[in-house]
Order: structure tokens, then C-alpha cells, then sequence
């Protein structure tokens, strides 16, 4: 539950160990001390304070290792060729450049990157990176060989941006926009981290496999603990109903207008001008 509101299960491709590691150990610190206090309430669990903080570094250092496999797995299968990603930038931003560059000398990473489109080369990056046109990347992401486009494109190309998105609405592939922080700020919005550059995910894929199980027992979970923390108002409110009114608390929905009528009063009153009742 507590690494689905921090967004902890989530593809971490491309981003630095370190925040991985950081974010599992935080959870795990709000897990323990939650279990710890929930515990605490029982007679029955009879463990001394060292065994809690065996069981609190152990799984640390769990975290630690297995993490690390695999980033090291994951790494290794992706050198050599398998779960890549095909990877295209449309635009030429400074932001984008240097992303591109990253996916280029960090292999491991996993990203093919198919090349530059814009219309028109800028000239700030090598030839060999120009791959065509934007109506050309709209085609080959209709085709399906590109899995990720980026949107490195200046604010004042607005209407170009929104025209390529609306065309790529209908294809299988995720766009990200790489956004200039100094001049806008994107709201409601969730961000990623690639190797320090951030990005806008415009469309991505829904939540599937375990983030979808974990936000279903998260659902379930919350709900329950709002339930049982609301009870005793709910509680205080019924038992005021029963004392102060006949009949049950909780009865069917028709049952209160059953061999019930309801009537309707009008008030008249006289204008004094021309005597006329209204």
C-alpha cells in the first residue's frame, strides 16, 4: 500500500540506483514502524527489541542485494539486445540532445534510439542523428517500430506539438514531453527521471500486473481503515436516531413511504393595493 502512494512500482529504466534505493528503504522504514505499532496492541506477540531490529536490517540489507541483481540482470539482458525499447525525439531542445546522448553511451539502459525528426535540420547535433521529418515519425510510430517518442520541441511550437500528438493518439507508443522548467510549469502532472533530465509522460500505459493488484489492496485496505476509524461517530449517530424516534435504524429504501401521504400547504396572502387575494 505504501508503495503504491509513493509510486514506488513503476518501470525505474533509466533511473539512478540510488533513488531506487533510497525510495524501498524509506517504505520499508514506514512499513516496519506501522507493523511495530500495530504489534504493540497484541499480548500474544512476545519479541524482544533486538529481534525487531534484526528483522528491520535484514530486510535492508535484502532490499540492498536483490535490487542490485536485478539492475545487473537487467542490465546484462539489455547489452545484449534483449527487452529494448526504440526510442525517437522529435525537436531538438538542449534537453533532449543530452538524453539522447545518455541512451547512446549507456547501453545498459536498453533504448534504441532511432534518431532526431523535425522538419527542418536545426544543426545543432551531428547529420548522422537526423532521421526525417515529423510526418515521417508519425508514420513509422503507425507502423509500430518506435516504442517511446520524446517531445523535445520550444513552448512556441504549440500548435505543431498539439497537431502531432492528435496523430499520435491512435498508435502503441508512449509519448513523453521533455519540458523547459525555466519558462512553464507543467500542473497536475506525474513526472519522470531519466539519468537527470525530467520528462512529461503525455499518454502511458494504464496500471497492469502487480501495480494493478497493489492498487486494488490498496483500495480495499484504505477503505477498510476509514470505515473502521469513522465507526464510532456512526455509532453515536444511530444510537441518537433510536433513542429519540421510533422504528429501526437501517430499514429498506421503500419502507418509509409505505402507508404514508404527503400533503401541501399554500400560504395566501392579501395585496393591499387592489384587494385581490393572490
Amino acid at each position: 500500500m505504501i508503495g503504491g502512494i509513493t509510486d514506488f512500482y513503476r518501470s525505474w529504466r533509466g533511473v539512478e540506483f540510488s533513488v531506487e534505493l533510497i525510495l524501498i528503504l524509506k517504505n520499508w522504514s514506514l512499513s516496519f514502524l506501522l507493523t511495530l505499532g500495530f504489534v504493540t496492541l497484541f499480548s500474544d506477540f512476545d519479541l524482544t527489541f533486538r529481534t525487531f531490529i534484526f528483522w528491520y536490517l535484514a530486510v535492508c540489507a535484502g532490499f540492498v542485494v536483490t535490487r542490485s541483481l536485478i539492475r545487473a540482470l537487467a542490465g546484462f539482458f539489455r547489452r545484449i539486445g534483449y527487452n529494448k525499447r526504440r526510442v525517437a525525439f522529435a525537436g531538438s531542445l538542449p534537453a533532449g540532445i543530452s538524453l539522447l546522448e545518455t541512451f547512446r553511451k549507456q547501453p545498459w539502459l536498453g533504448f534504441e534510439v532511432k534518431g532526431i525528426y523535425e522538419d527542418s535540420f536545426s544543426g545543432t547535433y551531428d547529420l548522422e542523428l537526423y532521421a526525417g521529418k515529423i510526418s515521417d515519425l508519425i508514420n513509422e510510430a503507425r507502423k509500430g517500430t518506435i516504442d517511446r517518442i520524446y517531445i523535445a520541441m520550444h513552448m512556441r511550437d504549440e500548435v505543431a506539438i498539439k497537431n502531432m500528438v492528435s496523430q499520435l493518439t491512435d498508435t502503441t507508443c508512449s509519448v513523453l514531453y521533455i519540458p523547459d522548467v525555466f519558462t512553464f510549469n507543467i500542473l497536475q502532472s506525474r513526472t519522470e527521471e531519466i539519468n537527470g533530465v525530467p520528462v512529461v509522460p503525455l499518454f502511458d500505459s494504464p496500471l497492469n500486473g502487480i501495480n494493478m493488484v497493489f492498487k486494488r489492496l490498496e483500495d480495499i485496505i484504505v477503505s477498510s481503515l476509514i470505515l473502521i476509524l469513522i465507526s464510532p461517530i456512526l455509532l453515536v449517530i444511530a444510537t441518537a436516531v433510536k433513542t429519540t424516534s421510533k422504528g429501526p435504524v437501517i430499514f429498506p429504501p421503500g419502507a418509509l413511504w409505505n402507508g404514508w401521504k404527503t400533503y401541501k400547504s399554500m400560504e395566501i396572502s392579501l395585496d393591499d393595493c387592489n384587494g385581490k387575494r393572490r
